[in-house]
């Protein structure tokens, strides 16, 4: 029977707790009526009175904190003082110092109670608290370790990859857009095998892994080595390389070895670029040897225009970013026309990247850039699959050949 009460109570507690103002005041009321009635009812105060009066005092100290507590234990000091006799048989009422020293004794108990549960509720948030900032700790520490996995499961693709002479290489068609004539071809790395992603993430987590540099260098003979059957047929070959690679020692080294009079090295303008004099003697040597430079990604990223006045490439290559929907923005029209017009006054051959479609193809045309590549021109495909005759039917299809 007393674990039934003491589970009626805590089911009543929680209940309170709950409530709005005005109904826990009135349950609290209540409590202290029947307490009144119970104690009444068994025979008055000098057989059980004070102990019908800790529920509503520990009901108002869990609601209603110390105040409450206070002024319930001063209402059941009350009640089970002045208003309830020493015995409901006699009449006879209680002494006085009875029902004040039972009333202090209420109004200590109410005050104890909203103690301890305030402890207990600060306890309660600390550890609440707590947990939620080993929550959060584990779900860090789970990402970290499985960006670790991740990382070394790439460290090791990229170091078979490095062991195996370098990626995979496709090339994508440059096209003359104003003959449809093949005018060169870009190498593109790919990388198969798990995990499957992009060429820019495995480029990315070399970077990450200290192997940037080799995994270039490695491309770049790849893509040279691929490439021979272009190269022989007297077609440029373009390569990306970072500024950091091409500012190296090693890049300078690698130079005689390179069929330099066919290279056209794409500096990507999304990287920074550290050391411009170093940039700039590599640059040198490899036009000593009759390669090229081409600025590309102009458009996004790093300051383009540094790019031009310090390096003064020969090639500047528009961004995909700035030719995709040129037809339906006057913004990206004005951009590139400007470019163009600049472009020529330097002596710089203009390419642009990206063209999806027959109507980016035409404002191009119309603006006077002079070379383009992209889906609707020719998808990279392997060096055996690179046909000229396919370029030249690509623009017929479309109606835009001899523009010049």
């Amino acid at each position: 029977m007393t674990h039934d009460l003491g589970r009626s109570l805590t089911r009543t507690w929680m209940l309170v707790a709950r409530t709005s103002s005005w109904l826990a005041t009135a349950v609290v009321a209540g409590l202290l009526a029947a307490s009144w009635s119970l104690a009444y009812g068994v025979g008055g105060a000098g057989v059980a009175a004070p102990h019908w009066f800790y529920v509503p005092i520990a009901v108002a100290a869990s609601r209603f904190g110390y105040v409450g507590a206070a002024l319930t234990g001063l209402a059941a000091g009350v009640l089970a003082g002045p208003l309830l006799p020493l015995s409901t048989a006699t009449g006879e009422e209680q002494h006085p110092s009875d029902w004040l020293t039972r009333t202090g004794f209420f109004v200590a108990l109410g005050l104890f109670v909203a103690w301890l549960i305030a402890t207990n509720r600060g306890s309660q948030q600390e550890l609440g608290a707590t947990r939620r900032r080993m929550t959060t700790l584990e779900s860090l520490l789970e990402r970290h370790a499985r960006h670790l996995v991740a990382e070394r499961w790439a460290v090791e693709r990229l170091r078979s990859v490095l062991d195996a002479g370098g990626a995979d290489v496709v090339f994508q068609p440059v096209v003359d857009l104003r003959d449809g004539e093949l005018a060169g071809v870009e190498a593109l790395a790919r990388f198969g095998g798990e995990p499957r992603r992009g060429p820019a993430f495995w480029f990315d987590q070399a970077w990450k892994a200290g192997l940037g540099a080799e995994l270039e260098l490695v491309a770049l003979r790849a893509a040279v080595r691929t490439a021979e059957p272009l190269l022989e047929k007297g077609l440029p070959l373009s390569v990306n390389l970072s500024p950091e690679v091409v500012a190296s020692a090693d890049f300078r080294e690698l130079i005689p070895e390179l069929p330099a009079e066919r290279l056209v090295i794409e500096v990507t303008e999304h990287a920074q670029v550290e050391d411009y004099q170093a940039l700039a003697e590599s640059v040198r040597l490899l036009r000593a040897r009759g390669g090229r430079l081409a600025a590309d990604d102009v458009g996004a990223g790093f300051a383009s225009l540094r790019h031009i006045l310090d390096l003064a490439p020969d090639v500047i290559k528009l961004d995909v970013s700035l030719t995709r929907a040129i037809d339906a923005d006057r913004r990206r029209r004005a951009l590139a026309a400007s470019l163009v017009t600049f472009a020529r006054e330097l002596g710089c051959l203009v390419v642009a990247e990206g063209i999806q479609t027959r109507d980016e193809l035409a404002v191009l045309q119309s603006l006077g850039v002079p070379r383009g590549q992209g889906y609707f021109l020719g998808r990279p495909v392997e060096v055996g699959q690179i046909d000229a005759a396919r370029t030249r039917r690509a623009l017929e299809r479309a109606g835009l050949r001899a523009t010049a």
